[in-house]
């Protein structure tokens, strides 16, 4: 097993990755394109080669010392090696060009290609004076020299003009370094520029197209089959950068387009031009700062200045009570900087406007200051996710983080607030005009707003007996979920929280466990047959940890009781809060998609809250396990999934209706083409059973059989949105003959 050097600067992380190179008579393209090799663009290759006494940069052996996030980030690489070996697989390692000549990064080879991943440099080209062939000498330099990598990361890379530069040197296979621990099996393609506050030029995506279309005909890769690469299914081979890291790129112009891209290069329509999205208004580009790289005159690329700076605008709007979430980078100084340290002084015009830190383990307040969770070494950047609570009253306020001022303006109707109508076939009706998301949250422009967001329809009057039932949406549904935990749970709370008229403060942890058939915390400060934990604030939420896992947050009323001789948590919670909570279409699916499964899955939920019970005599009514009922995580993957958020909140209390009853909605990962009756999955007298009979599912053709097969499946959903569906017409194929009502 081998593991991987990590290197960063401002703008690129730099791993071992596999590069594809075409050399020789192959770089002559078909028509106009043709790909320009290193000897033509002037890469000096003397960069390519060390002294015997000089260390190789290589991916073989220890890691040298860097910060706990590149550490962190190391072992998680090093357990998908483990978890996927056959993905890892090197062939050839060629540590020298003969006559003495040593590689700085030694040549390896991959046994095969799977993906190609598009980014872009992140370096604005709009006012750009130098050529393309100086640029990508620059970037060179910058890789090969600067950031001591002996080469170019890249495999390939297009200027504005369309020109496309041979990257990474060594010919078919070579593995390169474009997307740290998924790069071994991926040829990564960049495009010059900033597409965060620019557009690609029409020429770079027509070379973009031409030439994913020409290394999958190079490598016998199958753009209509979906890919599993390290355990993830993509519907095409060809992705984004940010669908296999935590990042912004290719940028939000080109990664909100690149559904149109993979469209055309399927299709073989590769001179087709692609329509870009504006960003959303809440985001004003004006204010926003530069990319924190440059390119010096016939130089390398050097960071700009260190320090904390915006991403994107720094005028919020948004509702009374609503959230917003944005993005601030900092980049340490010469000497680095140490974890714990406060960077930068918070300032907030009213105590009504909170402000919290987003990461893995959860939320945290920030109170006066921001403070750097890590140690970065020199250049090293951080990026802080940062989550605000607007007032829940109207007005003009503004906060200041580090110097950077930022204007809030809310407006509208408090956060939550919905009108639906009683009773409607969304499906047969095209005048609905009631709309659907009432919810005017801004959209990170990592999750950009669809056009179908926005949509209005209008309904018209019942026709089946199920419509003609008067029904309205109850925010007051609950669902009583089971949660796995630990024998002895960890409970804590944000805001304190009571129970058998114990109150606790939000400092307070208490380890639970069983007592007979009562459960008791081990202090001795409560006890009984049911100890329900009521947050003391609506916002309020309680957390649960262990000795082993870590930390999950909860919104609503946590009970603990012995069930079946185990003490058993349960989380009642309303059933919109529950939906918001379900891990099972995070943010890198389309947005229509999630919107099919929200309804979907919202609809399978509902339909165990009545008489008909999924699990009889218990006093749950759903459990966190995908396999008994639902993938529901709580609140960290809430506020990591802002778009599926929206989702859920576009289509509030919105259920399958058929014969007068809610839907049971099934749904699954993947087919081979068709989906599966009841009956053919082991399901006797599955109920409307009618509903579900097994169709041609295109989309899937090529993919295994993941999971039952019956109803929805999520690569079909998938495909069906990237061809432009809305989120019903995907229901309507998978679900037919069902109404769309409220609860």
């Amino acid at each position: 097993m081998f593991s991987f050097r990590w290197r960063t600067s401002v703008a690129v992380f730099f791993v071992a990755v596999v590069t594809v190179g075409i050399v020789g008579h192959a770089l002559a393209a078909q028509g106009e394109h043709r790909i320009i090799l290193r000897s033509e663009w002037g890469a000096d290759d003397s960069l390519l080669f060390r002294k015997k006494d000089q260390e190789a940069v290589t991916p073989v052996g220890e890691m040298p010392p860097v910060s706990s996030a590149v550490i962190e980030r190391q072992k998680a690489c090093d357990e998908m090696q483990k978890k996927y070996p056959d993905e890892f697989r090197i062939t050839q390692t060629i540590t020298e060009a003969g006559a003495g000549s040593l590689y700085r990064w030694p040549l390896q080879y991959a046994q095969s290609v799977s993906l190609i991943i598009v980014h872009h440099t992140a370096l604005p080209v709009g006012k750009e004076k130098r050529s393309g062939t100086e640029r990508m000498r620059a970037l060179y330099q910058y890789h090969a020299s600067s950031q001591g990598w002996g080469d170019i990361g890249y495999h390939y890379v297009i200027d504005e003009s369309g020109e496309i530069y041979e990257g990474r040197m060594g010919g078919k296979n070579v593995v390169g370094g474009h997307a740290f621990c998924n790069n071994i099996g991926t040829i990564g393609i960049a495009l010059m520029g900033n597409f965060e506050n620019e557009q690609p030029t029409k020429r770079q995506i027509d070379s973009l197209q031409w030439l994913a279309a020409h290394l999958a005909s190079e490598n016998g890769i199958d753009l209509h089959r979906a890919v599993t690469f390290h355990g993830k299914t993509f519907s095409s081979p060809i992705i984004r950068h940010r669908d296999v890291l935590s990042t912004a790129c290719p940028g939000y112009y080109l990664a909100t387009a690149f559904p149109q891209i993979v469209k055309n290069v399927q299709s073989g329509n590769i001179s087709a031009p692609v329509v870009f999205q504006d960003l959303p208004p809440e985001i004003n580009v004006s204010t926003a700062l530069p990319t924190q790289q440059t390119q010096t005159s016939g130089g390398p690329i050097t960071a700009v200045v260190s320090g904390l700076q915006p991403i994107g605008g720094r005028a919020i709007r948004t509702n009374p009570g609503g959230t917003y979430r944005f993005d601030m980078q900092y980049t340490a100084p010469l000497k680095g900087a140490r974890g714990g340290s406060r960077i930068a002084q918070v300032v907030l015009s009213s105590p009504a406007i909170r402000l919290s830190t987003i990461t893995e383990d959860g939320q945290k307040d920030v109170r006066g200051a921001l403070v750097l969770p890590q140690s970065l070494d020199s250049g090293e950047t951080y990026t802080f996710s940062l989550l605000l609570s607007a007032p829940t009253y109207e007005g003009t306020y503004w906060f200041e983080i580090g110097g950077t001022t930022y204007s809030l303006q809310t407006a509208g109707r408090r956060s939550r607030l919905m009108t639906i109508p009683t009773s409607y076939n969304i499906f047969t009706s095209p005048l609905y005009t009631v709309p659907l998301s009432v919810r005017a949250q801004p959209v990170n422009r990592a999750y950009p707003t669809s056009s179908a967001r926005n949509r209005t329809r209008t309904v018209s009057a019942a026709s089946s007996s199920a419509q003609s039932v008067s029904r309205t949406s109850s925010p007051s549904t609950t669902i009583r979920v089971r949660l796995t935990v630990d024998p002895e749970p960890i409970l804590g709370f944000t805001s304190g929280a009571s129970v058998n008229g114990t109150t606790f403060s939000a400092t307070a942890a208490l380890r639970l466990e069983r007592d007979g058939a009562s459960c008791r915390d081990t202090q001795g400060s409560v006890k009984g047959d049911v100890l329900r934990f009521s947050p003391l604030t609506m916002e309020g939420l309680i957390q649960v940890s262990s000795d082993t896992g870590k930390a999950r947050l909860f919104r609503g009323i946590l009970e603990c009781r012995i069930v079946d001789g185990a003490l058993v948590l349960i989380n009642e919670l309303p059933l919109e809060d529950y939906l918001k909570g379900l891990s099972e279409e995070p943010d890198t699916e389309p947005y229509e998609k999630q919107r099919a499964f929200a309804i979907a899955a919202r609809s399978y939920a509902a339909s165990y809250l009545g008489s008909v019970r999924k699990f009889p005599g218990k006093p749950y009514d759903a459990s966190d396990s995908p396999a008994l009922f639902q993938a529901y995580s709580g609140v960290i993957f809430e506020r990591a999934n802002r778009s599926w958020v929206q989702a859920v909140e576009s289509t509030t209390a919105l259920v399958l209706w058929a014969n007068g009853s809610v839907v049971r909605a099934p749904y699954f990962s993947s087919d081979d083409g068709r989906t599966r009756s009841p009956a053919e999955a082991g399901w006797p007298n599955f109920p409307l059973a009618s509903i579900f009979t097994s169709k041609d599912d295109p989309w899937c053709r090529g993919q295994p059989l993941r999971g039952h097969g019956v109803g929805m499946s999520g690569c079909g959903a998938e495909g069906q949105a990237h061809e432009g569906k809305s989120g019903e017409a995907i229901l309507q194929y998978y679900y037919p003959g069902t109404t769309l009502q409220p609860l």
